[in-house]
């Protein structure tokens, strides 16, 4: 259980302010009359939905300071037992923030029987433990979660948690506002402060718990101290693909090798920009390793934003082929024999995304007709059966395969684009979307740059 003093966001944070201030007066009303009634009207546990943990837990750290009521943070899974109710009170009136985690949801295909075991043993204890509640100690327990449907019927009842919050999404700009703020205006360059939106879109993919972004604030801040600039969104991208590790760049000193990996990532930033006719200008395209990747290329945010909580054939197919475009770049360049074993992580990203659109979104492998449209609809319902597992692998093996000859086709068209992109790397291991633009318009298709993803 930890008690640490944080300031709470302000309320023009939150999109939909209102409902949650009248729930801070309730409260309020609520620690005042110290009467069971009250507190089962007004409800002891509480559930916030929001898109991410930190705006829920942001919205509980507003409210609770709003009703004037100490805000306590404990994790259910990290202990084997919560907090007796002795301790609350010298702690009353408290709003306790159980972080949410696996404990809390329906039981899930790949729980294991002791996992499931132990997370129904502490929901178990989380409703006991809410129940024995004594009225007279002013306190109520909140916790997040993106979807309802999540939460498991045995802390969804009556008693325990039974009040929803829904929070409205905070939009990206706003999100990328509050953390170029919280990292320092004046600490940062044009790509970031003239970004916001971008920015936001990063925060929402790379920092939806607190514990994230506080990762994400103090490895900018060690940035830094180390390197005594002003941030880029290049550091954000960097930390998105590379993670929190400090690394040492340690590039390939054999040419060959080197020139493979540009070869690979040259083809996955060629092929974003020519299947999206430019809306997808990769923020990032480097050839700087990470732990487990040689390089990387990442989508644009802007084209990502644009994309919103939904998929579209076309979105997902301009994924597939963005994913098998760094083999097939290997093998124009290079031959077939010459093609590297460093596409095995594409190929397994690729065969896992049509697996998906075609057993649970009833994608067919080619939609450009109505007919063919209609040709994949009876989606597979739980685990797939024998034959049902026969049907989808010969479409995705068929699909993929004729994908590749489409990609293959694509990228020869334009190989001087890719020998650019490439050729770049071997000196400038980091190209960024500005670079990627240039390189297009001087070496791609005019006619299908005719939009920049800024």
């Amino acid at each position: 259980m930890t008690n640490k003093k944080t300031k709470a966001p302000s309320w023009d944070r939150f999109p939909g302010a209102a409902m949650l201030q009248a729930w801070a007066t309730e409260l309020k009303l609520a620690c005042a009359a110290r009467d069971e009634a009250e507190w089962r009207d007004v409800g002891r546990a509480v559930v916030l939905v929001a898109p991410s943990e930190s705006q829920a837990e942001g919205a509980a750290r507003r409210v609770a300071e709003e009703a004037g009521m100490r805000f306590v943070t404990m994790d259910v899974a990290g202990s084997k037992d919560l907090a007796p109710h002795a301790d609350f009170d010298k702690q009353a009136p408290a709003m306790v923030w159980l972080e949410p985690d696996d404990w809390m949801e329906v039981s899930q295909d790949d729980d294991t029987p002791a996992w499931l075991a132990e997370k129904q043993r502490l929901q178990e204890r989380v409703a006991a433990w809410i129940e024995e509640f004594d009225p007279k100690f002013p306190v109520v327990v909140v916790t997040g979660c993106p979807n309802l449907d999540d939460i498991s019927g045995r802390i969804d009842r009556p008693g325990v948690f039974d009040r929803y919050f829904a929070l409205p999404p905070t939009p990206l700009k706003q999100l990328g506002e509050e953390f170029i703020e919280e990292i320092g205006v004046a600490d940062c360059a044009d790509s970031l402060r003239e970004s916001p939106t971008k920015v936001g879109k990063w925060v929402e993919q790379e920092c939806d718990n607190p514990r994230q972004r506080k990762l994400a604030l103090l490895y900018l801040r060690r940035l830094k101290r180390r390197e005594k600039r002003p941030f880029e969104f290049l550091d954000l991208m960097h930390l998105a693909t590379h993670g929190y590790v400090e690394e040492g760049e340690s590039l390939p000193e054999n040419d060959e090798i080197r020139r493979s990996v540009a070869a690979h990532e040259a083809g996955h930033a060629a092929m974003a920009i020519l299947d999206s006719d430019g809306k997808n200008i990769p923020d990032y395209c480097s050839i700087v390793p990470g732990a487990d990747f040689k390089g990387v290329v990442a989508d644009s945010m802007a084209y990502r934003e644009s994309l919103g909580d939904r998929t579209t054939y076309a979105d997902f197919r301009h994924g597939i082929r963005v994913g098998l475009a760094g083999r097939a770049a290997e093998e124009l360049i290079f031959g077939p024999e010459n093609i590297s074993s460093g596409a095995s992580g594409d190929l397994a990203g690729a065969w896992k995304r049509a697996s998906r659109a075609f057993a649970r979104w009833g994608f067919a492998p080619d939609m450009t007709s109505h007919e063919q449209s209609a040709s994949n609809l009876a989606v597979v319902v739980g685990d797939p059966t024998d034959s049902e597992q026969l049907h989808l692998e010969a479409m995705i093996r068929s699909y993929l395969g004729d994908e590749y000859q489409r990609v293959y086709k694509v990228l020869a068209e334009h190989r001087p684009l890719i020998d650019a992109i490439a050729d770049r790397l071997m000196w400038d291991p980091i190209v960024d979307q500005n670079k990627l633009l240039e390189l297009s318009r001087l070496h791609g298709n005019a006619g299908m740059l005719t939009q920049a993803s800024r």
